[in-house]
């Protein structure tokens, strides 16, 4: 395993760890499954599983992108998402939503795969899954700005569905760069 892939290996990992793989003490706020039919809820839900993962993957490109754009976009993906993940999480608690600790499986192995990845190759994966990952993103927030029950969780998916659709556009025009490149 090359240094930098062990490097973007063990920073998955302690992502991961960071991101709250534990328990916490509070049972009304986190859980690792959502059990609630209420819609409203299995947004947020979404959305903080959307915002792990976002800040995950964010931050393998902070240490496996070859590309200086692809590095700083990564960082713009963990401090967006974070702040992002910070209003979630008072709105669950105002609310009583429970909150994901971590992201769904089918992000964990994304995340996996990607940390294989180092330089050019790395940057093309990567961007190709921000492209695909925030059309899938605004259309979650779209949706929930549009049909959501509650007042709040429609206000919270309003306002973050410009950053999410200005992610896409840079994740595009980025992928557009980067895919035109010579491989490594």
């Amino acid at each position: 395993m090359t240094r930098v892939h062990g490097f973007a290996l063990t920073a998955a990992v302690a992502v991961l760890a960071a991101l709250g793989c534990g328990k916490t003490e509070d049972p009304w706020q986190v859980s690792e499954k959502l059990d609630s039919t209420n819609p409203d809820e299995k947004f947020v839900w979404k959305a903080a599983q959307t915002n792990f993962a976002e800040i995950e993957a964010g931050r393998l490109a902070e240490a496996s992108a070859g590309d200086a754009e692809v590095r700083r976009f990564g960082t713009r993906m963990v401090e967006d998402h974070r702040r992002a993940q910070d209003d979630l999480a008072d709105l669950a608690r105002q609310k009583g939503f429970r909150l994901p600790t971590r992201p769904d499986e089918s992000h964990q192995k994304d995340a996996a795969k990607l940390a294989e990845f180092s330089g050019a190759k790395f940057d093309r994966e990567f961007m190709s899954r921000m492209v695909s990952d925030h059309q899938k993103a605004v259309s979650l927030f779209e949706e929930a700005a549009k049909d959501g029950k509650d007042a709040d969780v429609r206000d919270f998916a309003r306002k973050m569905t410009p950053t999410l659709r200005d992610h896409q556009w840079m994740a595009a025009t980025l992928k557009d760069r980067i895919h035109g490149a010579p491989a490594d």
